[in-house]
């Protein structure tokens, strides 16, 4: 189907898609593009917002006291992921990171691609809440957390918030 769209850009979100990239896109370096895709130049970019041989070290840790599998699996993981991040950056002509960190991996993961740096963030003193009285016999001190519970990131962040900070403010 692609070879049927006029685009300039081919944008990838999140690592695990980078599978999906059509070998006839990939990073080249003349630039020319497979008769497979009508020929076009374009570019190709990928948003990587967390990478996977920063996070598996971590997820180790959470896991440490599951399900032998779970640990298994991370370990199988933990072998596997550095070569398969190191393969899938270099198909790509630009990457996205979130952090300075995970762009300097990025640098020494794909040091031929573009690298470009957008901070995750809000600002604050636009998006600050407005000032609100408590009502008499209003319950106070509430919490929202918006983060999604199947990234084990959060989960870990929302257990350690629940057994260790929030029992000093009660």
């Amino acid at each position: 189907r692609l070879a049927h769209r006029d685009f300039d850009l081919l944008q990838v979100q999140q690592l695990h898609m980078a599978q999906y990239l059509p070998r006839q896109a990939e990073r080249s370096r003349s630039h020319e593009r497979s008769k497979n895709l009508g020929g076009r130049v374009f570019s190709t970019i990928l948003d990587v917002d967390n990478l996977w041989s920063k996070l598996l070290p971590r997820q180790a840790a959470i896991l440490r006291e599951t399900r032998l599998t779970h640990r298994l699996q991370t370990a199988l993981d933990l072998r596997k992921v550095p070569g398969y991040e190191r393969r899938a950056l270099q198909r790509f002509d630009g990457l996205l990171a979130i952090s300075e960190q995970e762009a300097g991996m990025l640098a020494r993961l794909a040091p031929q691609a573009r690298l470009c740096q957008a901070p995750n963030g809000v600002d604050s003193a636009y998006f600050s809440p407005a000032e609100v009285m408590p009502q008499e016999n209003q319950p106070g001190g509430q919490i929202l957390f918006v983060g999604t519970m199947s990234y084990l990131p959060n989960i870990d962040a929302v257990q350690n918030f629940s057994a260790q900070i929030l029992p000093r403010w009660a």
